[in-house]
């Protein structure tokens, strides 16, 4: 059953359900919506190649940043020797 309310503003809200709007979703049921909605293999193997390429292109830039930040401490470690003298 439904019922229709009001908001404070004046507007009209979403019909909810009387017991909160919400209902316990089973494995099952979320199973069930995976296998009607389920992307074809070119999809899934095209989403797989993509995320791979995000990853590679993170690793790399992770990669890069922590050589930046070795030569900056390797110019400030000799900057500050230098002063020493």
């Amino acid at each position: 059953m439904q019922r229709r309310s009001v908001s404070p503003r004046g507007r009209r809200r979403r019909p909810e359900l009387q017991h909160g709007g919400t209902q316990p979703v089973t494995f099952d049921e979320i199973q069930e919506v995976e296998e009607e909605e389920g992307a074809s293999p070119s999809e899934e193997e095209k989403a797989r190649r993509s995320f791979l390429q995000s990853l590679e292109c993170l690793r790399r830039s992770t990669q890069n940043l922590a050589l930046q930040r070795g030569r900056l401490r390797n110019s400030l470690d000799s900057s500050d020797s230098d002063s020493a003298l």
